[in-house]
């Protein structure tokens, strides 16, 4: 957390850090239904909990893409990552809603619809890494 306070210092950002630890949903384990009691009981205790505290003018952050899904999940809040916070913090001429200000963000990120040459590329991208990844399994299986 140096370089994000360091960050966020610089750019004149009042912050608090909440003392957490796992949000409880790493990896598979906040989607697996039988571990589900326990993950809500780990993002209770830490990021949930913070995100729940936080008035509606407060920008909750988290870099890890779970950790934002859990807040978001539990609360109904957008929790925005630190370089979405600088951006904001640097764009202060752009409007920026004063109640729940991760607004800005969460309406662009439903709002956003892939086109169809955005899935075109995609699907392209990923015929070319498994042929990548097949071919040279094929050569490494070759030289045994």
């Amino acid at each position: 957390m140096e370089a994000e306070k360091k960050l966020f210092e610089q750019l004149g950002i009042e912050y608090d850090v909440v003392d957490s630890g796992c949000c409880g949903m790493a990896g598979s384990f906040g989607s697996e239904r039988e571990k589900y009691d326990v993950s809500i009981a780990c993002g209770e205790r830490s990021a949930v909990a913070g995100g729940c505290e936080a008035d509606a003018r407060t920008l909750i952050v988290a870099d890890g893409f779970s950790c934002r899904e859990q807040v978001k999940q539990s609360t109904g809040r957008w929790p925005l990552h630190v370089a979405e916070v600088a951006q904001l913090a640097i764009q202060q001429r752009h409007h920026i809603p004063v109640y729940l200000p991760e607004s800005f963000y969460a309406s662009q990120r439903q709002s956003h619809k892939l086109s169809k040459k955005e899935i075109a590329v995609g699907l392209a991208g990923v015929a070319f890494g498994g042929w990548a990844a097949w071919s040279v399994w094929r050569r490494l299986s070759e030289q045994r």
